[in-house]
């Protein structure tokens, strides 16, 4: 079974767009939905303060969205897409 990553954002974030290209740099994977979209998806997002902050990278049955920066982020999600 393929594992399955999914990467919430919002449009215009500098964060959620240099996430996903490092992630698209290491060839990983990803299906994107934005936070405040229809998509059902969005319903999982984690809420904070009455937002949603982004970027949230969910894999492994949990979200993650509060980390250090976006490449300490791909390389937790690498090492849990390559093991």
């Amino acid at each position: 079974m393929e594992k399955e990553l999914i990467i919430y954002k919002k449009q215009g974030c500098p964060y959620c767009y240099r996430l996903m290209s490092i992630l698209k740099e290491r060839k990983i994977k990803f299906k994107t939905v934005d936070v405040y979209s229809e998509d059902p998806d969005a319903e999982r997002a984690v809420v904070r303060n009455g937002k949603k902050p982004v970027p949230q990278a969910e894999f492994n049955g949990r979200i993650i969205y509060d980390y250090t920066n976006e490449e300490a982020l791909a390389d937790e999600i690498e090492e849990y897409m390559e093991s």
